[in-house]
């Protein structure tokens, strides 16, 4: 039998969400793949660091003639969003736009674009 461990690492997008929350919407995705793919997965609990700034969980997979363990670990941003959020929209479509033209005039988005 194939077995293979990772490790993946997530930094949490522009989204304030609890570890718990995260997992959770995970575990039904993953779910639902299994089902489609035909393997199985059990989710240890969720772990949470001291700070709360990262959320671990570790997923057993099997699938015919392969397994998988998997350390995921969640890094949760929540922070830093709700001090952007707790500014006026206003404020942060400025920022947001100046930052953006930053972007664009450094090429930035087209030397990404020819890949």
């Amino acid at each position: 039998m194939l077995v293979h461990r990772r490790s993946v690492f997530l930094v949490g997008g522009y989204d304030p969400k609890t570890p718990a929350a995260f997992f959770e919407r995970l575990a039904k995705e993953l779910n639902r793949s299994a089902t489609a793919w035909g393997f199985s997965s059990t989710l240890s609990p969720v772990s949470v660091s001291a700070n709360g700034e990262i959320g671990s969980i570790t997923i057993d997979t099997i699938g015919p003639g392969w397994q998988a363990e998997t350390s995921f670990n969640f890094l949760v941003l929540d922070s830093i969003v709700h001090k952007d959020f707790s500014k006026p929209l206003p404020v942060r479509l400025l920022k947001y736009r100046k930052k953006e033209k930053i972007i664009w005039r450094n090429g930035w988005i087209k030397k990404k674009g020819r890949g």
